[in-house]
């Protein structure tokens, strides 16, 4: 018979090696992704990774790829929960680091940001990440706060205690050209 220090020892081995099987699983929403930026965020002597990636359109539309920007704050979206970022859901203390980090680096820059026609913006610390994608031929303009009560809003509908067990919350808006979320990172 095993005893509870073994099974615990047992259980942690489990669930690191399936977190690691999910590194990068966030990515798969971003087709062809390319590394644009990477900016450490120190919050309360911990790193949060903000990161940027450009990415593949999935269909290449007709519109005009100029630089203007669509503001997109307040939009109203609806949360759906699924799998897609692996088996395990990430650890809620690390995406609260995260909301530590934005509320940190919104207050020394602007209060939006924007994002490059089907581009993906990611805030990661330890096993969460949130992120904004593009689903869209325009540049689109995001808030730092929308994107803090949003991820956290999808990650409250999906993440334990809410069963099943789900790795990814997402935001969406009607018309698609956008998703906020919290995953596993």
């Amino acid at each position: 018979m095993l005893s509870v220090t073994q099974l615990l020892t047992i259980a942690a081995c489990a669930i690191i090696t399936l977190a690691a099987n999910d590194a990068g699983a966030l990515h798969a929403h971003c087709d062809g992704a390319k590394l644009i930026h990477d900016t450490p965020i120190e919050v309360n002597g911990k790193t949060v990774s903000f990161t940027g990636f450009s990415c593949t359109p999935k269909t290449v539309a007709s519109r005009d790829l100029s630089k203007r920007s669509i503001n997109v704050c307040g939009e109203i979206c609806s949360n759906s929960c699924n799998t897609n970022a692996g088996n395990l859901p990430p650890i809620i203390d690390d995406c609260a680091q995260i909301k530590d980090a934005i509320t940190i680096f919104a207050g020394q820059t602007s209060p939006t940001f924007t994002v490059a026609p089907y581009g993906l913006e990611t805030l990661t610390f330890g096993t969460c990440s949130f992120f904004f994608q593009s689903n869209d031929s325009d540049y689109l303009e995001y808030c730092w706060s929308d994107l803090s009560t949003q991820a956290s809003s999808a990650a409250s509908a999906c993440f334990p205690p809410v069963m099943p067990i789900n790795s990814e919350g997402l935001c969406t808006p009607s018309d698609n050209t956008w998703e906020v979320g919290a995953a596993h990172s």
